[in-house]
């Protein structure tokens, strides 16, 4: 005899995390230049949602453009997420209470790279591994070395396994100089990449001792699985960890 009732066999109410959905994807596009093919789920029951708790959220995404940066194809998911609902509603501030687990994979063809060259994100992000080769070739205190120079990228290209970029060093008397990097990228371990073989070019002043190699330590929150280059597209997969 069946003696199940309407109450017993409901399944959690998710009103509110279709709802939060709508929104953020809604906020996702008012903070990008373009996206197309945009999706993104809350995984949680509105109880869940109202105490602070959401299980997962998966994102994917095509023909990104974020402060410049281009990205061909994103794909994130996000597990056990909490933050402070309950006092948001009561007026305090929106907190994370938790570090939670990001993993993904993300796409950037070479005419993305190139397209990407005069972006904050990108420009900040081969500023700073300049900086990390002149440590490794013994220049002390790169970035206070630099601050009177000016660094502008104008190429970026991929072959397989390996990556090439030029620029220009602009003295503080104004003078153009020319820098150039071209190396092989490998994947030593989750939180460390290696720059092998290495030639770098800078200007005779910098007299950077003979580098070969350069270990870049990418940090404890990061945990890389995949690094592929092509002569058409950077593809990295793994996890970063984020946290309050």
């Amino acid at each position: 005899m069946d003696i199940s009732t309407p109450q017993m066999n409901a399944k959690p109410s998710r009103m509110i995390s279709k709802v939060l959905s709508s929104a953020v994807r809604l906020w996702l596009r008012s903070r990008v230049e373009a996206v197309e093919n945009l999706k993104l789920e809350i995984d949680a029951g509105d109880r869940q949602i109202l105490s602070g708790k959401i299980l997962q959220v998966s994102l994917e995404a095509c023909k990104a453009i974020y402060q410049g940066l281009h990205l061909s194809q994103v794909q994130l998911e996000a597990r056990s997420i909490s933050v402070n609902l309950p006092q948001v509603l009561r007026g305090k501030p929106l907190r994370l209470l938790e570090a939670f687990p990001v993993s993904g994979q993300i796409q950037l063809q070479a005419a993305d790279l190139k397209a990407s060259l005069d972006s904050p994100l990108l420009t900040l992000a081969l500023t700073d591994l300049f900086q990390q080769l002149l440590a490794a070739g013994g220049i002390a205190d790169p970035v206070r070395r630099l601050q009177d120079w000016q660094i502008q990228f104008s190429q970026l290209t991929l072959e397989t396994d390996t990556l090439a970029l030029a620029g220009t060093l602009i003295s503080p008397q104004g003078e153009a100089r020319a820098i150039a990097l071209k190396t092989g990228v490998q994947l030593v371990n989750p939180q460390q990449l290696r720059l092998y073989p290495l030639e770098l070019q800078v200007p005779a002043e910098f007299s950077l001792h003979p580098l070969e190699a350069c270990e870049l330590a990418l940090g404890t929150d990061v945990a890389l699985e995949v690094v592929t280059l092509t002569s058409d597209a950077l593809i990295c997969c793994g996890q970063i960890q984020v946290n309050p």
